[in-house]
């Protein structure tokens, strides 16, 4: 199969809430989309959800690169098996590098999704398929709960709870004694037995981290995800010692981010997002390195994420080794939902559907560029 035409869309639907992260104020979602058409009419589709604060990537540097870099290599290809996605990721990474554009793993991870959707339209697979034997039936789900008033969370409890989920998330600030009274009320709004672990995102220092985690130990929090900022691994491994597991976060992007860490011993727990690391080959490959270390992964999402992003994922949860969990409740804010998405009930039935088993609403974005071979 080869690609004849390459359209890219902004996806910036409005949240039906808005509200603060650490990082900045979101109240809608902020993504592209790419669609591949090739010339036996198969469509594939990809999403990239770029975070500058992560990768160093925008929307706009998204289609950049897309466009500039990545458009050349991907109509030179003829797809035909899973050998020739990773060889068409390989010929983008050494592209980039000629052009002497930095490595965008959020764009990557698009044109990764996009040609193993294709490729499983193609041949009647699933896109689990390419990614490795089923691992489980049921996943455990979690949910992240955003920086919010305490009062708001209380009143979207009755959405909340439509919804099975093993697991929260509480974003943290700064403050100790803020942080202990924000965590004592959301687990009095939540069953007692719930697992509840906590969130920085980078923003701590290393003496707030260790101060904030010792001073919440007491409430059982089951892991600090991201407690100290990227590269800082001399901070991860003092609320190491702790006794709390360690979740990375921001901290991994690449492969190599990985081999660091562990070789370290600074983290407990991978925190794998398939746009920031790259898509679904790429995320394999960590997955299976920290398997072989004994170190866990769960499977995040950022937040806003459309179906295509979300079926990935469901995908890579089913078949990804030593996983802990699954956070995927982006749609749950907007107005809508996600249509044709399945509950959050733990099923994860082996889907039939081809590829990624999902359909774009092209009334809902808006175009920004189409490039034909």
């Amino acid at each position: 199969m080869k690609i004849k035409t390459l359209e890219l869309y902004e996806y910036a639907a409005p949240f039906s809430l808005a509200f603060h992260s650490p990082q900045k104020r979101r109240s809608n979602a902020e993504a592209v989309l790419i669609v591949l058409t090739f010339d036996n009419g198969i469509q594939g589709y990809g999403e990239s959800t770029p975070r500058n604060y992560v990768t160093g990537e925008t929307c706009r540097s998204v289609c950049e690169v897309i466009q500039k870099c990545f458009a050349p290599v991907l109509f030179s290809i003829d797809l035909r098996d899973v050998d020739d996605v990773r060889n068409c990721l390989d010929l983008i990474e050494k592209e980039s590098r000629r052009m002497q554009f930095p490595l965008s793993h959020s764009a990557l991870g698009a044109v990764d999704i996009a040609l193993l959707d294709a490729l499983g339209k193609a041949m009647g697979q699933p896109l689990s398929h390419f990614l490795g034997p089923i691992k489980r039936e049921k996943i455990r789900y979690a949910m992240s709960i955003p920086f919010l008033p305490v009062e708001t969370i209380r009143t979207l409890l009755p959405k909340i709870n439509g919804f099975k989920f093993q697991s929260l998330k509480i974003i943290m600030g700064p403050d100790c004694d803020a942080n202990a009274d924000r965590l004592r009320q959301i687990r009095d709004l939540f069953d007692q037995g719930m697992e509840i672990r906590i969130e920085a995102n980078g923003k701590w220092t290393s003496e707030q981290a260790v101060d904030n985690v010792s001073r919440l130990k007491p409430f059982g929090i089951a892991a600090v995800e991201q407690p100290v900022a990227r590269g800082n691994l001399a901070g991860l491994k003092a609320v190491k010692a702790l006794g709390v597991p360690v979740v990375v976060d921001e901290s991994i992007c690449s492969f190599s981010d990985v081999v660091e860490l562990i070789e370290n011993e600074a983290c407990d727990i991978i925190n794998i997002k398939i746009s920031k690391c790259g898509g679904l080959i790429k995320s394999r490959k960590i997955a299976e390195y920290a398997h072989e270390r004994n170190i866990a992964c769960q499977l995040g999402t950022h937040v806003g994420e459309t179906d295509i992003l979300s079926q990935a994922g469901l995908s890579f949860a089913m078949t990804a080794p030593n996983l802990t969990c699954f956070e995927d409740a982006s749609f749950l804010l907007f107005d809508e939902g996600k249509k044709g998405t399945r509950k959050l009930d733990g099923s994860s039935s082996r889907n039939a559907a081809h590829g990624l088993g999902v359909e774009l609403r092209r009334e809902v974005l808006e175009k920004v560029l189409t490039m034909n071979a």
